[in-house]
């Protein structure tokens, strides 16, 4: 995997059943949605290196194995995000950051990836549509695209204390084919009907401010 295109957009617990049953799903998903757990576990030295050159390294749990994910800072705004990320299937649940080329490391970090430890996790449902929109079916000036639609419903919790915790109720609309401006039309019919907000605050983010820091999204 490369590029990762994604419009993220927040959602209202009192719209979660108006969303999952939107005439919109019903009318272009491709097929019947799926629905897994995901529990992922984010790793950065202890004075958070990784965050500090804008890096976001986590092992992901997804019902068939584990998945080692890095993600690079990227442009995010009004939601929509463009960044790079690399992915490893691992075969269990702990990093392997010898796995990731040398290039993908800033100059100097990666003799200090023995450092790297568990800093937080996130455990959600996630809920997932394949929409296929032929062109004009969401406006009239729209596209043909293929997008991977998420909902994503949980927490993300400090891995040495679970009391800390923030909640997770967003969408996320991936693009798998086409041009990036379709997700934002097709965000904008989602929303004639339930209401949805543009967030730039990414899983990640959400887990480094639990942390006490601040910043940019990240994966």
């Amino acid at each position: 995997m490369g590029l990762e295109t994604e419009l993220k957009l927040a959602l209202s617990p009192a719209d979660v059943d108006a969303f999952q049953h939107h005439r919109l799903l019903g009318r272009f998903a491709v097929d019947r949605p799926r629905s897994h757990r995901l529990v992922s576990r984010y790793y950065d030295t202890p004075d958070c290196l990784l965050y500090r050159h804008a890096i976001s390294f986590r092992v992901r749990a997804d019902g068939e194995g584990h998945v080692q994910t890095l993600k690079q800072k990227g442009r995010t705004q009004n939601g929509l995000s463009h960044r790079e990320e690399r992915q490893w299937r691992l075969s269990g649940p702990d990093p392997a950051p010898e796995k990731v080329p040398a290039g993908l490391w800033p100059a100097g970090l990666r003799k200090q990836l023995t450092a790297l430890r568990p800093m937080f996790r996130t455990d959600f449902q996630r809920t997932l549509w394949h929409v296929r929109l032929p062109a004009d079916s969401c406006c009239g000036n729209q596209t043909p695209a293929d997008i991977e639609l998420a909902l994503d419903v949980g927490c993300v919790v400090l891995e040495n204390d679970d009391t800390r915790q923030e909640p997770i109720l967003e969408v996320e609309l991936e693009l798998v084919k086409g041009h990036d401006t379709v997700l934002a039309q097709l965000a904008h019919a989602l929303g004639r009907r339930v209401r949805l907000t543009p967030s730039d605050i990414s899983k990640a983010q959400r887990g480094y401010r639990l942390l006490g820091y601040a910043g940019d999204g990240r994966g």
